[in-house]
């Protein structure tokens, strides 16, 4: 027994002076704890080195510093880095296998700066050392106040602190689940370009080793399961350049002035940016909780004006915005009793328009109707078969503005269009931001609506 348990002790110490005799390289670390695309790089790079031989140690340090730390030589290389480096870097060598799609994301706050175009930006904040960020700019020839910081989760703070209107990052360097924390969040991707790893000059041999790895490890499909596995998307260059679509089909529910009338807001705006396209927009009206349902069973290309949580599973929300709604209201006639009702200290009985899922939004002491016309509502509540309605202001009358109490119980909200998440959606949605986001610059879709306060409060342009 003795004799077993110190064969297997040599053996132990057999592998761990083995791993420990391997040569040792060092690269740049992550800064941001957890982040998919530094997992994905630095389980992809474990698994060449380990095999070519090395041992990998990942130092963290900012941005800027660490191309100097790798052209000189006191890093090894880089994990990951835009194609061309070189020009500026003239020590470090480019391993010959592009990596990820690298995209260069403009994240914004709505409220501020509406679709958060580069041109209607006067300052923003970005990563000190972010080449990519300053040649896209350079190209552009874009002027405007640039600060730059030493890590990407001061600029995140900095934009939900309302200091900056938008931050300019690449999409890596994301927290997971930061643009889900809040829908006021805007993405636009500035660029898509190849990330590639580097090494110091000194390994330039070697850099021909592990790029021959990569492309085995891609042969194998071992690098296509480690992207399944960290949820790395596929490369655009993977996508179809175009697809062949016909009419266009939307849905909404009738919303007086813009979807009620063929002249309304909503359908002007996708029948200008599709008709940049050469394609024609057909458009249905319903109850809105129909119009769900229908858009959901894939009878529709798009559903317009949803909110966030109203995407269904199978739709794909566009990264735009087409107008911000009113704040949503409890109206009733006891103002005190219904904000007890509201916090769930009583129970109550409610009523809004079929398909408008306000019960989210309250607690489950809220017995609730739906019916077809708000009308329907205003009489329950007028004859104390109710306690509160949902709605919104400008669907009150001026009387019923001046005889009832009303309670706001979420703040204002952006309204997108949802697409099919299919091959066809992706290149619909492609189709119609680009074009929205040209025509709002321009000036065009201010012109579409009825005012120059209806459009302020849509909130697509610069506040």
């Amino acid at each position: 027994m003795m004799k077993l348990f110190f064969t297997v002790l040599l053996w132990l110490l057999s592998v761990m002076a083995t791993a420990s005799q391997k040569p040792l390289l060092r690269f740049d670390g992550q800064n941001i704890a957890g982040s998919p695309y530094g997992l994905f790089v630095e389980e992809l790079l474990n698994r060449a080195y380990d095999r070519q031989g090395y041992r990998i140690e990942y130092l963290p340090l900012p941005l800027a510093r660490s191309f100097r730390e790798a052209n000189e030589g006191r890093l090894d290389g880089l994990r990951a880095r835009i194609e061309g480096i070189e020009s500026e870097y003239p020590y470090l060598v480019k391993v010959d296998y592009p990596l990820f799609d690298f995209t260069v994301e403009l994240i914004g706050d709505r409220r501020q700066c509406g679709l958060c175009d580069l041109s209607q930006l006067d300052n923003l904040v970005t990563l000190r050392g972010f080449e990519a960020q300053q040649r896209l700019f350079a190209s552009l020839g874009l002027d405007m106040a640039v600060r730059a910081v030493s890590d990407s989760q001061q600029a995140l703070d900095m934009l939900s602190a309302r200091r900056v209107p938008a931050v300019v990052l690449s999409g890596g360097m994301l927290p997971k689940g930061f643009l889900q924390g809040s829908v006021h969040w805007i993405r636009h991707t500035l660029a898509i370009l190849p990330d590639y790893h580097y090494l110091h000059q000194s390994h330039a041999a070697l850099a021909e080793q592990i790029g021959a790895e990569f492309h085995a490890m891609e042969s194998s499909g071992e690098i296509a399961l480690l992207r399944t596995k960290h949820g790395i998307p596929a490369s655009v260059s993977t996508q179809p350049a175009s697809v062949q679509v016909g009419p266009v089909s939307a849905v909404s529910s009738d919303w007086q002035g813009y979807t009620d009338t063929e002249q309304g807001v909503y359908w002007k705006i996708l029948r200008s940016a599709f008709a940049s396209s050469g394609l024609q927009v057909t458009s249905d009206l319903s109850n809105w909780k129909r119009a769900k349902a229908e858009f959901a069973e894939g009878r529709y290309d798009i559903l317009v004006g949803a909110y966030d949580y109203e995407v269904p599973v199978g739709g794909l929300r566009s990264d735009v915005h087409i107008d911000y709604e009113l704040p949503v209201l409890a109206i009733g006639h006891d103002r005190q009793r219904m904000q007890r009702q509201i916090k769930g200290q009583d129970v109550a009985r409610g009523c809004h328009v079929l398909g408008y899922d306000f019960s989210r939004l309250l607690g489950e002491n809220i017995e609730m109707y739906e019916v077809s016309q708000l009308d329907d509502c205003m009489k329950m509540l007028s004859n104390g078969r109710l306690d509160m309605v949902f709605d919104y202001l400008y669907n009150l009358t001026e009387e019923e503005r001046q005889s009832l109490s009303v309670l706001e119980i979420s703040d204002e909200q952006p309204l997108f269009l949802v697409f099919q998440d299919t091959v066809r959606g992706r290149h619909l949605k492609r189709l119609f931001e680009q074009a929205f986001r040209e025509q709002v610059v321009s000036g065009r879709v201010a012109g579409f609506f009825p005012d120059a306060e209806s459009y302020s409060t849509a909130r697509l342009a610069v506040q």
